[in-house]
């Protein structure tokens, strides 16, 4: 049986890969046509609807949905504060029984998309708890979904799978 290969709905990507929202059709169903790589807890944090802004040292004009891929490195500061229930930014005791795995002596996973979120905006100022950067990418509508393994890069980039996205 032959695998169905993801069509870009609406532009090409090629031509502009940072200015508009675009998805994939596949088998029926539609997701995000890019991602974006993020160390680990923070794609966590982020799918699991914990943190609303992704920091960056550059702007996008970017909208609409996007995955979250975790790389392979972990930030560990985060991750050991994030494990016993400290918010990684603000050093309070808010995130006490969120089920991150490592809390439970489980591995987080590394190396794949973990999940997908809305980039809603792009600012440079925010008064979320998370926003520490020089721009952050407003994140709503963010979904955990079941990992699937894939090789990412800097940027926004376009997923390469060997099948169809477990959503």
């Amino acid at each position: 049986m032959t695998t169905p290969q993801p069509t870009v709905i609406g532009v090409d990507l090629s031509s502009k890969p940072d200015t508009t929202s675009v998805s994939l059709h596949l088998a029926g169903r539609t997701y995000p046509a890019v991602a974006l790589s993020i160390q680990q807890p923070w794609a966590w944090l982020i799918v699991n609807g914990f943190k609303n802004i992704e920091n960056r040292s550059w702007r996008t004009k970017r909208r609409g949905p996007v995955f979250i891929h975790t790389g392979r490195k972990i930030d560990r500061a985060a991750h050991d504060l994030v494990r016993v229930g400290i918010h990684p930014v603000t050093g309070e005791r808010s995130l006490e029984g969120n089920n991150y795995p490592a809390t439970w002596n489980e591995a987080v996973p590394t190396g794949g998309i973990v999940g997908f979120a809305v980039i809603s905006d792009c600012v440079d100022h925010h008064a979320s708890p998370w926003f520490v950067g020089d721009f952050g990418f407003v994140l709503t509508h963010a979904t955990p979904i079941e990992f699937m393994p894939c090789k990412g890069a800097l940027g926004f980039f376009r997923p390469q799978f060997g099948s169809a996205p477990n959503v």
